[in-house]
């Protein structure tokens, strides 16, 4: 791997980890510390994922992924992110079929909750980055993030569950075609974000 590569990986590793935690930071999740470097990043919460309220973790645990597809386009879940979503979302809607509805609605909320609150994650990178690899609390994160409004949890879950359940609607056995998914994220999507405060990124 060259400089280059390893340097992107850990700028799109401070953007993942940044998208968790302004996420949490806007639902009122008190964060202990995040840090990222070229070996991969962690959030750590002063709560146990059990205790955050579904909604709440579902739109968190996505909101990485969410980070990186604005910046450089349209990337997967991580698999323990994923993991931890698809045990939110079930708490959410305990029906199969719906799963992937409640996944997707999630991933757009996030999209919509980090563009608006871009220069926060811009911000949040670039501390991550300079701390190099080691950790950084969540009080200095939260200086990143001044007068961050607290999103509504419940009315957040009403646009998850409810709008999954319309498109579901006539017959819950139904599941969304891969089509009207893409629909749906391309719709809540604003398109890419270039990282400003570290020059952008790519993929390697």
């Amino acid at each position: 791997m060259t400089t280059r590569e390893r340097a992107r990986g850990r700028e799109r590793t401070a953007l993942h980890e940044a998208g968790h935690a302004v996420a949490a930071l806007a639902l009122g999740i008190s964060i202990e510390s995040a840090r990222a470097s070229e070996y991969g990043g962690e959030t750590r919460f002063f709560v146990t994922p059990a205790e955050i309220p579904p909604a709440a973790a579902l739109v968190v645990s996505v909101a990485g992924a969410a980070a990186e597809q604005l910046a450089v386009g349209a990337t997967d879940v991580a698999d323990d992110d994923r993991a931890w979503a698809e045990r939110s979302a079930f708490e959410l809607v305990p029906d199969l079929d719906g799963l992937d509805d409640v996944l997707e609605r999630a991933k757009a909320v996030a999209l919509e909750l980090l563009t608006h609150r871009w220069r926060m994650v811009n911000a949040v990178a670039l501390a991550l980055l300079q701390a190099g690899g080691n950790r950084v609390s969540g009080e200095e994160l939260g200086r990143h993030c001044p007068a961050l409004a607290v999103v509504d949890v419940e009315e957040l879950r009403d646009r998850i569950v409810d709008q999954s359940r319309d498109e579901r609607s006539g017959d819950r056995c139904v599941r969304t075609s891969g089509r009207r998914r893409e629909a749906l994220l391309s719709s809540a999507s604003p398109g890419r974000r270039s990282l400003v405060a570290l020059g952008g990124l790519s993929h390697g």
